[in-house]
Order: C-alpha cells, then structure tokens, then sequence
C-alpha cells in the first residue's frame, strides 16, 4: 500500500482517492485468487478417486458460494466506477485548480489524461469480467446441484464429460485476464494520483 502524507486531520482528496483505489485493488486481487482455487476445485471434483468425492465435493460446493458472491462484488464495483472515478477527478482537478504556473498546469493536465485513460481501461476490463462472471458462476451452480444429487462415480464421470465443464473453465479463464488487466491498471492509476512527494 503507497502511503500519501498530507498535514492537518482531516483527509484530503487524494487520500480519499487513494484509499478507496487500493480497497478496490485488494478486493479485485482477493477475487481473482478465487477463481483460481475454484477452478482447481472443480478439476479435482472431476478427476477425485471415489473415496475422495465427499471431500472434493464439499470443498467445491463451498468455493462454488464464495466465487458466486464474489462475483456479485464485482458486479457492483463495475457498476460504480463511473460515479466513482467522476468523483476521484473532479476533487484531483479542484484540487490543482489554484496552481497558477503553466508548466505545472501542463504537467497535471497530463497526469489528469493518463488518469481518465487507466479509469476506461479499468471500467472496460471490469465489464468483461462481470460478462465472463454470469456463465461461470451459472455452470458451477448447475455441476454443484447435479452432482451433489448423485454423488457417485458414475454420477461425476457423467457430468465431466458435458460441455458445462469445458464452459465453466473457459469463462473463469476470461474473467481471471480480465481481472489481470484491471489489477494492473489499477496499480499504475494509483501510482498516477499519488503526489511524487507522498510515494
């Protein structure tokens, strides 16, 4: 976490900015962890020997519910990143509005355009993962319901055969670059808002 310095108690701007950006890149990097470990769980569940299933089943089924309201998270973060970002700006921009020396208003407007094209990048990466999140989080509810009615070998031999399998890994891959992309853009932005002197 970048630190910003800044006298007096009450926070500024920018460390509101900051603060709220790197709750985001937390929860982001927390969420893309566990597309990962519920990818893995359901690649055990299917490959599992027989007297491992209850125990693949259950670890599956539980990261199945936390990939499901992760994914409701990103949801809303997407949502929120147009009010969100309009307001980090503008205070950045009140904030530099008293500067009366040209370099140093060039130089900010410059800042200001890297920052508006970090906030499009992230807005645009968090929609592909909000549109790769629906068929993953569907197709793993759909597996954890019909294998946990027939828990067998069969039973799982059966549904890893579908095409749902296949569909659920390749939508966890594309949510998990996208994801990729906004963590790193979310990086180099908060590096962008945060003054020179504070990092």
């Amino acid at each position: 976490m970048v630190a910003v310095s800044v006298a007096g108690c009450a926070s500024t701007p920018v460390e509101r900015k900051e603060a709220s950006l790197v709750d985001l890149h937390d929860s982001m990097v927390a969420i893309r962890g566990q597309i990962d470990k519920t990818l893995a769980s359901l690649n055990g569940l299917t490959s599992a020997s027989p007297d491992r299933l209850p125990a693949t089943y259950q670890q599956f089924a539980k990261d199945t519910d936390k990939i499901a309201e992760q994914a409701a998270t990103v949801d809303e973060e997407s949502r929120q990143l147009q009010t969100r970002s309009a307001e980090w700006l503008a205070g950045w921009r009140k904030s530099q509005a008293e500067v009366q020396d040209p370099e140093l208003k060039a130089l900010s407007e410059r800042r200001h355009a890297q920052a508006l094209e970090r906030i499009q990048n992230i807005d645009r990466s968090l929609a592909e993962a909000r549109e790769a999140f629906a068929p993953f989080v569907a197709n793993l509810q759909d597996v954890k319901q019909v294998v946990g009615n027939d828990l067998t070998p069969n039973g799982v031999a059966a549904v890893s055969g579908t095409a749902v399998v296949q569909n659920a890994n390749q939508a966890g891959g594309a949510a998990a670059r996208a994801l990729d992309a906004t963590i790193a853009d979310l990086e180099v932005l908060t590096q962008t808002l945060t003054p020179v002197s504070s990092r």
